[in-house]
């Protein structure tokens, strides 16, 4: 990045002139900080509402509080999608990576990893707004809702590879959600967003769930997290409102609950499935592979050489030709982007689809007998839908309050 601007900016001739210092750390210092004390101290309130008080209402509020300040007066910084891509293009490229970003990036994983994806409900701006407009909850077949996530993960691997090599953030640019908050882009972004919008009214946080990156990166840190959202204190009392009430799919029901199947019908199936992984590994692969070439192509060297090898008039390649930079080191450059592009997507398709026949798998395996309802850390995102309707919460909130530990204490 940098060396694409001083080819188009080059230096002044004459011998007296002195490059300004440019400290682009102090220049955003104040502004990244102040996010990540907001950001720091919403995740602790998430925190104390979600395992202490256990009041939705609370979580409501704080996510009301991270789209007002996080979105629309800090234009939805931290974003979750441009925040990974960020860090890697600083961690592989010459692209400037500051302290404060790094810093955003690092603290929600770091909270997910011991009290699970707090970020989702009182820290993310995007997941905020897709949490208050959500009106009637239309659930998504388990099946295609496991399938649909892997494009979370494609997302992931193909805007990491692209970042990483040095090929632009191409996510950011089709964020539905980030276009609101950033005002003055196109009409065509607006109805990607509105579209979004009208879905999240009747499925729940369907950016976070199948689009996020970030969110596959907190989903695997909240699987390693040793606290774990309860939904009830008590006894369970196999009412099923919990399970009703989540539309995340967070809520794994006990053994004898579930839809009867014969081990027969299990085993069937996860054959049929073990059978078909090479070949959807294959596929995706192969996707990955066949992606690489428009996505070079949108890479600023890329798009140089095209200009120079059809003679085309431009800054760049007037700043190329002005640089003393060697056509045939351009070139050799080139031919390693491509060559990274291709060896990084194709691995990336290929972990995308082991990841869907995996969660395929998954769905045929059985659980140990059990008979309480659990939570499921890697989807859930804290909302509080499930103590919130939960008939045994009720009732030990109204004991605790009648019988305080004070009063227990003098009796």
């Amino acid at each position: 990045m940098i060396f694409f601007a001083q080819m188009r900016f080059p230096r002044p001739d004459f011998e007296d002139y002195v490059e300004p210092a440019m400290n682009l750390e102090t220049q955003v210092a104040d502004g990244i900080y102040l996010r990540l004390a907001v950001l720091a101290i919403l995740l602790l309130f998430t925190g104390l509402a979600a395992y202490r008080w256990r009041s939705r209402r609370v979580l409501l509020l704080l996510s009301a509080l991270s789209l007002l300040l996080l979105g629309f007066v800090f234009s939805a910084c931290p974003c979750p999608v441009g925040m990974y891509q960020n860090v890697l293009a600083g961690w592989f490229t010459d692209y400037p990576l500051t302290l404060g970003v790094l810093l955003l990036f690092v603290l929600p994983l770091a909270v997910a990893l011991y009290y699970g994806r707090l970020f989702c409900m009182g820290g993310c701006p995007l997941g905020a707004m897709q949490e208050l407009l959500h009106f009637k909850t239309l659930q998504v077949p388990l099946w295609l809702d496991r399938i649909g996530r892997q494009l979370a993960l494609a997302l992931l691997l193909v805007g990491g590879v692209t970042a990483a090599s040095g090929g632009g953030f191409h996510l950011c640019h089709g964020d539905p959600y980030f276009v609101i908050f950033s005002f003055g882009v196109s009409w065509t972004h607006l109805a990607v967003a509105g579209v979004m919008i009208l879905l999240g009214v009747f499925v729940c946080r369907p950016y976070c769930r199948y689009m996020c990156p970030y969110g596959v990166l907190l989903r695997l840190c909240a699987l390693a997290a040793p606290r774990k959202i309860a939904i009830t204190g008590g006894d369970c009392i196999s009412c099923r409102l919990c399970e009703q009430s989540c539309p995340n799919g967070a809520i794994v029901a006990p053994e004898p609950l579930k839809a009867a199947e014969s081990p027969e019908q299990g085993r069937r199936r996860l054959g049929w499935l073990l059978a078909l992984t090479p070949y959807v590994i294959i596929l995706c692969a192969w996707a990955g592979y066949s992606l690489a070439g428009p996505l070079c192509a949108v890479h600023h060297d890329v798009k140089l050489l095209q200009s120079l090898d059809g003679n085309l008039r431009s800054d760049a390649t007037v700043a190329f030709a002005s640089s003393g930079r060697p056509l045939s080191e351009l070139r050799d450059s080139v031919a390693q982007q491509r060559r990274r592009m291709r060896i990084g997507l194709t691995i990336s398709g290929a972990i995308v689809g082991l990841a869907m026949m995996l969660e395929l798998m998954a769905l045929s395996r059985r659980r140990s007998p059990g008979r309480t309802y659990e939570v499921d850390a890697g989807l859930c995102v804290a909302c509080g839908r499930c103590y919130d309707v939960c008939p045994v919460e009720h009732m030990t909130v109204k004991l605790r309050k009648a019988c305080p530990p004070a009063a227990k204490s003098d009796a």
